[in-house]
C-alpha cells in the first residue's frame, strides 16, 4: 500500500501553531492518508497529556476529531521492521535523550522507505538521514510544504512569509538551513 507523505511531530505543532492545519491538510491532499505513524500520534497525545501551556493546546487541537482526523488512522509498523525501527531511532538519538525521543521520525523514515512516500520533518539530524535513507527528493520540511503550496496556488509567497513569521513568534523552530527573516524569495 503506497503512502504519499509522511508528518513528523515537529512539523504538524509548527502549523498547529499558527491555527494552520487546515492549510496543511491542503498541502497533504494531493497524497493519500495517513499522514503519520503511530510513534508521531503518541508523541502529539503524550505532549497533549503531559506539557503545560502552548505545546498542550497545539497537541489538543491536533488530536479533536474536528482538526486532526484528516491525518488517517495512524500506521504502526510490523513488528518484522522493529529492529530496524530502532537502529533508525539509536542513528539520530545522543546518549541522554528519553527512551522514546526520535520514534516518531524512525518510524517515519522506515515507512517511508518501504512505500516510497516522502517524510516531512524539521528535525535537523533526522531530515539529514531521510536525505541519505531516501534520497533527496523525498525528505521535506516545513518551508518545503509552504514552497509546494505556493506552487500549487493554495497560498502566495507573501502568506507563506506571514505563516513562517506566526510560527516563530510561537517559539517553533524551523530548520537551521532557513534564514530569519525569510524573505517571498524563498518560496518564489
Amino acid at each position: 500500500m503506497p503512502f504519499g507523505l509522511l508528518l513528523d511531530a515537529g512539523t504538524l505543532r509548527n502549523f498547529a501553531a499558527c491555527d494552520a492545519l487546515a492549510l496543511l491538510r491542503d498541502l497533504c491532499n494531493p497524497h493519500p492518508e495517513p499522514y503519520w505513524v503511530e510513534a508521531v500520534r503518541a508523541e502529539i497525545k503524550r505532549i497533549a497529556i503531559e506539557k503545560d501551556g502552548p505545546a498542550r493546546t497545539q497537541c489538543r487541537y491536533m488530536l479533536s476529531p474536528t482538526h486532526g482526523s484528516w491525518l488517517g488512522a495512524p500506521i504502526e509498523p510490523p513488528l518484522s521492521g522493529q529492529i530496524e525501527v530502532f537502529s533508525i531511532r539509536l542513528a539520530l538519538a545522543s546518549v541522554r535523550d528519553h527512551p522514546l525521543e526520535h520514534l516518531g521520525e524512525a518510524e517515519s523514515i522506515w515507512v517511508a522507505y518501504q512505500s516510497g512516500a516522502t517524510f516531512a520533518t524539521d528535525d535537523g539530524p533526522a531530515f539529514a538521514y531521510a536525505g541519505q535513507r531516501l534520497g533527496s527528493s523525498c525528505v521535506t520540511d516545513t518551508v518545503g510544504l509552504l514552497r509546494n503550496g505556493v506552487t500549487a496556488g493554495c497560498l502566495t509567497a507573501e502568506e507563506a512569509v506571514e505563516i513562517v513569521v506566526q510560527m516563530r513568534s510561537e517559539g517553533r523552530i524551523l530548520r537551521r538551513v532557513h534564514p530569519t527573516p525569510l524573505t517571498r524569495a524563498a518560496f518564489e
